[in-house]
This record gives C-alpha cells, sequence and structure tokens, in this order.
C-alpha cells in the first residue's frame, strides 16, 4: 500500500459527539519545580498548540484538572514555550492544594488566593479557567468564564499571548481535560500504524472505526487494517507515535485546524 494522508468530514456528528470531540486528555508526569526554583520549567510543560489551540487568537481557556496538588499553566509570549520568553506561571493547587499562585517569568509572585472549596482533588476533575483579554489575568473555578472569580490582575507592562502549555511537579503527575474546538474531521495516513496505548480492538468495517473511536472517551484516533477488519482506538495524552506498515492506516482526530496525523 502507498503512504498516503487524506482528511475525512463527518457531517453526520451528533451534538454529543460534538462535546466528545471537544475535549483533549493529557497526561502530564512529575516535572520538577516552578520557574521561582528551575527557570527552563517552561520548556518542561506539554505545548497546546499541538491540538490547534491558538492561543493568539483566543482570550481564554477551560479545562477539567485532576491532581493532588501544583498544577502549571504557561501563558507565553511564544508558541513553543521557550523559556527565554516572557510569560505568567499559573499554580492551581499551590499550597497543598488550596491556593492559586499566577507569577511572571522573573518568578514574583504577583496575585495570590485560596481556592475555597474548589481545591485541587487526587482522585477527581475539578473544572477551571482562565483568561487574558486585554492584559487583565483572570483565574476562575467551573467552566464560565467570568464566574467564580479567583485571581483578577491587570498587567501594566503586557505582551501578547502566543501559546499555553501544561506540567505538574512538586512530586505530582495529573490529568486534564482540554476544551479544545474539534472540527469533525479524521486525518488519515497510510501505510502506517501507530503504536501508542490502545483502548480497544474490534473487528469492523473500515468506515465505522472512525465513529467508534468518536464515541469512545479519550480516544484521540485510531488504526485499521484493511486485510483483517481489525480496528484499534488509540488513547490520548501520550506523546504520538508511528511505525511504517503497508497493512494499516493510521487515523487521527483533527482539532481546529491541527490534524495531529498531519503534522
Amino acid at each position: 500500500m502507498d503512504v498516503f494522508q487524506i482528511c475525512i468530514l463527518l457531517h453526520f456528528v451528533s451534538d454529543a459527539l460534538q462535546d466528545i470531540l471537544r475535549e483533549v486528555h493529557v497526561h502530564t508526569p512529575d516535572t520538577g519545580y516552578s520557574i521561582q526554583i528551575n527557570p527552563n520549567a517552561p520548556e518542561l510543560s506539554h505545548p497546546l498548540n499541538q491540538y490547534g489551540f491558538n492561543a493568539s487568537e483566543k482570550s481564554s481557556i477551560d479545562f477539567e484538572l485532576k491532581v493532588c496538588h501544583d498544577a502549571f499553566i504557561y501563558l507565553s509570549a511564544y508558541s513553543d514555550m521557550d523559556s527565554t520568553a516572557v510569560l505568567y506561571e499559573i499554580v492551581i493547587g499551590g499550597g497543598s492544594g488550596q491556593k492559586v499562585f499566577l507569577r511572571r517569568k522573573d518568578g514574583f509572585t504577583v496575585a495570590e488566593n485560596p481556592l475555597g472549596t474548589g481545591n485541587t482533588q487526587c482522585e477527581q476533575f475539578v473544572p477551571f479557567w482562565i483568561s487574558w483579554e486585554n492584559s487583565n489575568l483572570k483565574i476562575g473555578k467551573g467552566l464560565i468564564v467570568d464566574e467564580e472569580i479567583v485571581i483578577d490582575w491587570t498587567d501594566p507592562d503586557p505582551f501578547s499571548i502566543a501559546g499555553v502549555g501544561v506540567r505538574t511537579g512538586f512530586g505530582q503527575s495529573g490529568q486534564w481535560v482540554i476544551h479544545v474546538e474539534a472540527s469533525g474531521e479524521f486525518c488519515l495516513t497510510g501505510g502506517t500504524r501507530g503504536t501508542m496505548d490502545i483502548l480497544k480492538t474490534s473487528i469492523v468495517r473500515e468506515y465505522d472505526c472512525p465513529l467508534m473511536c468518536l464515541r469512545v472517551q479519550n480516544c484521540m484516533g485510531f488504526n485499521f487494517n484493511k486485510l483483517s477488519e481489525s480496528c484499534e482506538l488509540i488513547s490520548g495524552g501520550k506523546e504520538m507515535t508511528t511505525v511504517s506498515d503497508s497493512d494499516w492506516i493510521f487515523g487521527t482526530k483533527c482539532f481546529q485546524d491541527k490534524c495531529l496525523a498531519c503534522i
């Protein structure tokens, strides 16, 4: 089979499936300390531009987070989380899971407040949002921007946000559900098989494989073998790795303008 790349559009995706398509599941390992101790900490974060989240065209983000404490979000002037860029470091669940801290790159905390009843949790997801419109940095609980505000601070020396990255540290790994607009498309690469974790394997027809992926939480893509009609659903939250295999087709979901298999 020749290697090829195409994009398929599922016009008949229901509202419920669209909700699943908007969720990007990310696992972040323990990557150490904050920028107060490690100035290169932003480079250890998971950049969200790989999922099509273009921070320069956005002014907010909302997500769900499962971590005991110390989850970091970076709002950077660079999309690639270069540690030389001017940036903000937001710590959700600092102070043993009870506080939010907002810092600029120099490591100085410009704002902090307790989370109250919305503390981070080790065993369940807690929703948060962040906005940066007109250099007004706001951080809140829930999924509705400008409600349940925890921090509201305007930067007297502002800069444009081009990238967002997430990580966890101080001995903690974390699970994130990032809400990103999806296009309802899959990018297919022939002669290729994804080698990430497999959620489920089934024998189905070729056009049923992407539909199965849409219906399974945390499915970021699939492998399909045209000879055996084997459909492997691929887990999200891991680095994308592939091998060449002429019998397989590798497909991934598209988020905004990014189709992961076609990057």
